[in-house]
């Protein structure tokens, strides 16, 4: 975990606020944007306003001027979060740059042939690609590394 003051571009949080930490940083010397990553194994209800405070402080701490992403990464199979993380809106977009999953073959598979509701409405987040798998985005970042 780092501490936001560490990360360029980003300052301490002011007297009084609680540090801010993030679960993984990829910032390269080459491109400007940073990405902060959030990395949780399931999403409780309590996290899912995590997020938005977390990036409302984020967004406070940046002086830089420069753009950042931040992403979620999460093994978590509740359809109904994993809609609610793909659709949440922040500034004029989506909160997260992308939702990670490490298995969205296992998410259709334990949603079955015939998904309802929110089940249904995951599996339309990954036919998009809103919701990907953590080996596409490794490969999106792999291709943005190369000159």
């Amino acid at each position: 975990m780092f501490p936001i003051d560490q990360i360029r571009g980003f300052t301490a949080p002011s007297a009084g606020d609680k540090e801010k930490k993030i679960d993984l940083v990829i910032q390269r010397t080459a491109q400007p944007r940073r990405i902060l990553t959030t990395v949780k194994w399931s999403i409780r209800a309590d996290r899912e306003e995590q997020f938005a405070s977390d990036f409302a402080a984020y967004w406070k701490m940046e002086r830089a001027g420069e753009i950042f992403d931040y992403v979620l990464v999460t093994n978590e199979f509740d359809p109904a979060r994993l809609v609610a993380a793909c659709e949440r809106p922040a500034q004029n977009s989506h909160l997260f740059r992308h939702v990670v999953h490490l298995n969205p073959a296992g998410l259709k598979a334990a949603y079955g042939a015939a998904p309802k509701k929110s089940a249904a409405k995951a599996i339309e987040h990954i036919a998009s690609g809103r919701l990907i798998s953590l080996a596409d985005w490794l490969k999106r970042l792999a291709l943005k590394s190369k000159p």
